[in-house]
């Protein structure tokens, strides 16, 4: 059967655990790659920037670096790989692009970014990062920032809902074909998202409630 996996963090553990070999094909330190989804039979991958907070990269033992440069460089590692492989995989940039690539026989590539703490309260930033290809936008990590506020055991801040500008970002992002993505997101910002979407809105990696105990997941 066909399916299509929304979240995956192979392109920030290249950069953390393998930056001499950042070959997606077969790789030994992600948990997915080209040749484990073409066994699979999948129709598509979404493949995630996750803006890890700073200390995460004393802790690979590897050197800081602007958020920035960071997602200029594991968005060239899809990119690179992708085109490398080009007889297995394609980037998709709609679901047009979804379909034609199925129709050719190869998986699709999506690229989306985790915490929206780069957009920093800029639109200007939402539509430079869907022009560089970003088709998916997860709101918050576990962090506060321009767009709100993340999951809590707290629940005085779970109510709290989005910025003002997190409220005018969502709109923007669905104007331009960006996924608003509430994975992470405060109940209050889920609620806000509803109320302020007018096409689909997804959580790309989240469970229910009722199978999964945790304040990340959805009631």
């Amino acid at each position: 059967m066909k399916f299509i996996d929304m979240h995956c963090d192979s392109l920030m553990m290249l950069l953390f655990r393998d930056k001499e070999n950042t070959d997606l094909y077969d790789s030994k330190v992600t948990s997915v790659d080209f040749k484990r989804m073409k066994e699979g039979d999948q129709l598509a991958q979404f493949f995630a920037v996750f803006l890890p907070p700073h200390e995460a990269y004393k802790m690979f033992g590897a050197e800081d670096m602007p958020d920035e440069e960071y997602i200029a460089t594991l968005r060239k590692y899809l990119l690179d790989n992708v085109a490398k492989h080009e007889d297995i995989i394609k980037m998709a940039y709609n679901a047009d692009d979804i379909e034609r690539n199925l129709s050719q026989g190869l998986i699709s590539a999506v690229l989306t970014m985790e915490d929206g703490r780069a957009v920093d309260g800029k639109l200007e930033n939402v539509k430079r990062f869907y022009d560089m290809g970003f088709r998916a936008l997860s709101l918050t990590w576990n962090m506060h920032n321009c767009f709100g506020v993340p999951n809590s055991k707290d629940p005085a801040i779970m109510k709290e809902g989005l910025t003002p500008f997190g409220k005018e970002a969502v709109a923007y992002m669905q104007e331009l074909g960006m996924l608003v993505d509430v994975s992470h997101l405060s109940e209050g910002g889920f609620y806000d998202v509803a109320d302020i979407c007018k096409k689909p809105f997804v959580a790309t990696h989240s469970n229910s409630i009722a199978l999964s105990p945790h304040q990340r997941n959805l009631t």
